[in-house]
């Protein structure tokens, strides 16, 4: 049988080990109904709840009981809150797990297959979104098949549904020419920071003043990715900095009154009214970021460094989204050679070309149906 206890400091004045307004930590030893002992050790709680739930989840796995769906759940969300995940992911989980909650209130090992195809069903989402919430669920469900509350996954039986992307649309000069001009002194040095960094609107929202240095180098961990960032700033975005009105000392766009999230909403908002009085259609704020991905590759920079300047984990993710702006670039290269191709009157059988004259070396023979080749002079060479 497993038991539960305070171990009181030597500070604490409670001397019962089941106190319940004692905060002293709480530990577990014991052994299941299986016959598995359990070592002493620190439940991680101070609350005696918390610590009932604790005890009641080894006995049930013991027993091969599953836990509720309510316990599992509130379980995966801790333990995304213990591994130090953004609040936006965390949100996303807490939203899914509760749709899931209120689709299942039953046992986690009832749960089949079928039923998970069936929840995914009701999704409205768009292709890429039903994909990046399915492999939501497969985490979860790969997160209590480690504690070893299910045998299997059924998340990873339920296909994704497949998904057609589509190219991402920078802004063109005349639409940015449009936004700014529409733009009052804060929102156009924000449109500008995320023009020429690539940032995302969260990370531009809660950008601190410390993270530029005196050069006009932009570094920063993204929240979303958690890799570092670096990017220089032009001039004149500096200046736009400068001059607009900052939200705090700290930063430039939040006061830090409010939650990260709400910030980032906000701004959000704010854009899409931007864009509505710049009169630019289809407009969204993560247009700015594929503008400044776009600009990189057809300036010929090469994916893998677009890749890093983006805070991008892995190439694939840039070549999977940026992928039409690379063969834009291509498609350029080939147009510039085949504009030196000199014309020729298709109408001649056997046409020399040389590059210069014959002293060169090696002429280019051209024939009517034939394949071309190159012919060596006297000289051999």
């Amino acid at each position: 049988m497993l038991s539960i206890w305070r171990r009181h400091g030597p500070g604490c004045k409670h001397a019962s080990r089941t106190a319940r307004r004692c905060s002293c930590p709480i530990w577990i030893e014991g052994e299941t109904s299986d016959g598995r002992k359990v070592k002493r050790q620190s439940l991680k709680t101070r609350i005696w709840a918390e610590a009932e739930r604790k005890k009641a989840q080894l006995e049930a796995r013991a027993a091969g009981i599953a836990p509720p769906v309510t316990e599992a759940t509130a379980s995966y969300l801790a333990d995304l809150e213990r591994r130090g995940l953004s609040p936006s992911v965390q949100g996303k989980f807490k939203r899914l797990l509760g749709r899931l909650l209120e689709a299942f209130p039953t046992r986690l090992d009832a749960i089949t297959a079928e039923d998970l195809r069936i929840f995914a069903a009701g999704w409205t989402y768009a292709a890429s979104t039903s994909r990046a919430e399915l492999e939501r669920l497969r985490q979860f469900f790969r997160y209590c098949q480690d504690n070893e509350w299910i045998a299997r996954n059924p998340a990873s039986a339920v296909k994704p549904p497949r998904e057609r992307s589509k190219p991402k649309e920078p802004f063109t000069p005349e639409e940015m020419t449009k936004i700014l001009a529409a733009a009052d002194p804060q929102a156009r040095a924000f449109v500008l920071v995320m023009r020429y960094s690539g940032l995302r609107v969260g990370d531009v929202a809660r950008l601190p003043k410390d993270r530029i240095d005196r050069t006009g180098l932009l570094t920063l961990r993204t929240e979303k990715t958690g890799t570092v960032v670096s990017v220089p700033l032009p001039p004149f975005v500096l200046q736009a900095l400068e001059r607009c009105p900052h939200a705090s000392e700290q930063f430039y766009f939040w006061s830090a009154d409010s939650k990260p999230e709400s910030v980032r909403n906000s701004w959000v908002d704010r854009l899409s009214r931007l864009f509505k009085r710049a009169k630019v259609a289809n407009a969204h704020s993560h247009r700015l970021r594929h503008t400044f991905a776009a600009e990189l590759l057809l300036k010929g920079v090469p994916p893998p460094d677009v890749a890093i300047l983006l805070g991008h984990s892995s190439v694939r993710t840039t070549e999977k989204h940026y992928s039409a702006w690379i063969r834009a670039r291509q498609q350029r290269l080939e147009e510039h050679v085949r504009s030196t191709w000199d014309a020729y009157n298709p109408g001649t059988k056997d046409l020399d070309r040389s590059a210069n004259d014959d002293s060169k070396g090696v002429r280019l023979v051209l024939e009517v149906g034939v394949e071309p080749t190159w012919r060596v002079n006297s000289a051999g060479f």
